[in-house]
């Protein structure tokens, strides 16, 4: 994107990926930008996220390509195993393969190594972010934002809720309720090398799966960390945070039986520490939701969803980069809230709905665990398939 002339003031609330991203990204195209965010401090909570193809493009567009790498593992391949018998089912080619097919690679990378990339670059492309601001309530029309705090009355030429799961600028646009917990759950840890079963600490990411569970595992920091997920199906529980505690005992009984190599992997975990973090998700908006006048949703604001795709932060990105490519084109701010939305509603449900088909395949068992395991065998080692969502790119 090249530098144009400014032309609009945008208040986008919340400092996460998408609402930083978002920022950069629109003042990449010449507009204003003052981001406010709830929290105290400046950070990102959470362990470690992988990021796909079409997300380390965006990354690239925005022009941090190099820091993303520099604070990134790139994974040769996914390896898939049985997590009671150990035997492996498939294997997925990551690495130089990914990059070849899609023109990026796929990594790993600590959510706050992200985070700290994104703010840094916001900050020296002049975003001005308040922290410590939560916004309580806003008036809207077809051509301005107020923003009402108190007593204190701001104008803006539109708002971009991008303020996570929880959004009040959803509740205020929407009504629609809280969002839909699914039942599943996840068990977080962050393992130092040093305490890694040897054989595990290699390029990979690793998963092992099992009736109403799986584990995922992969490197950070150039493996300096390692990623440890357990994501169980469980009593759905509304109880809502990023670091809930939880204990060993709680990720066992998530497994009728474990094979050893997995089992020296969790206690690993245990070593280190677990923490819980309950999913929730939401239907998928439509472009007429996702976007009305002068406010518009992005990132988990708009389209939370499961982890099974890996997707969450690649689709606050490709949320972010369209925002822009969208305001680039029409000067209007409507229709190119507008235009955003319509690009952007479909893939993102898209998104949403083969997370969750993939949290059933994934936990499948007996019977029909066994086909989809002779499935994966039998077309063997292959480069990370999905075309539609690694080989994406924004429209104009």
């Amino acid at each position: 994107m090249s530098q144009s002339e400014m032309h609009h003031h945008f208040l986008i609330a919340g400092a996460g990926i998408g609402g930083l991203a978002a920022a950069l990204a629109l003042r990449q195209v010449g507009q204003q930008v003052s981001v406010i965010e709830a929290a105290k401090e400046l950070g990102e909570v959470g362990a470690g996220i992988q990021l796909g193809p079409n997300g380390v493009k965006v990354m690239a567009r925005l022009g941090l390509q190099e820091a993303l790498m520099k604070v990134a593992s790139v994974p040769e391949s996914i390896v898939i195993a049985d997590a009671q018998s150990g035997k492996p089912i498939s294997r997925m080619l990551l690495g130089q393969a990914v990059t070849q097919r899609y023109g990026a690679p796929y990594v790993s990378v600590h959510r706050a190594d992200l985070h700290a990339v994104l703010l840094q670059a916001a900050r020296d492309a002049g975003v001005q972010i308040h922290t410590n601001q939560l916004l309580q309530k806003y008036e809207h029309s077809a051509q301005q934002i107020c923003r009402l705090d108190g007593d204190l009355a701001q104008k803006y030429d539109a708002l971009i809720g991008a303020d996570g799961l929880y959004s009040a600028v959803r509740a205020q646009l929407l009504k629609d309720g809280a969002p839909r917990a699914t039942g599943h759950a996840a068990f977080r840890s962050l393992i130092p090398a040093s305490h890694m079963p040897p054989e595990l600490c290699t390029p990979h990411v690793r998963t092992w799966w099992a009736r109403d569970v799986h584990v995922v595992s992969y490197p950070l920091r150039g493996g300096e960390l390692w990623n440890l997920v357990v994501l169980a199906q469980q009593a759905a529980s509304d109880q809502a945070g990023w670091s809930l505690e939880a204990s060993e005992a709680q990720v066992i009984q998530c497994f009728d039986r474990i094979e050893p190599e997995l089992l020296g992997l969790l206690q690993a975990g245990s070593l280190a520490g677990w923490r819980r973090w309950n999913l929730f998700d939401r239907k998928p908006l439509s472009a007429a939701q996702m976007a009305q006048g002068t406010v518009a949703l992005l990132g988990d604001a708009a389209h939370p969803m499961l982890p099974y795709m890996a997707q969450g932060a690649g689709m606050a990105l490709e949320d972010a980069w369209q925002l822009a490519c969208s305001v680039r084109m029409h000067a209007n701010v409507p229709s190119a809230l507008t235009h955003y939305a319509q690009t952007r509603a479909a893939r993102n449900a898209r998104v949403v709905r083969t997370a969750q088909r993939n949290g059933r395949i994934f936990h499948l068992s007996d019977a029909v665990a066994l086909a989809r395991n002779a499935v994966l065998a039998w077309q063997g080692t292959q480069v990370l398939g999905m075309p539609w969502l690694y080989g994406y790119s924004a429209r104009d």
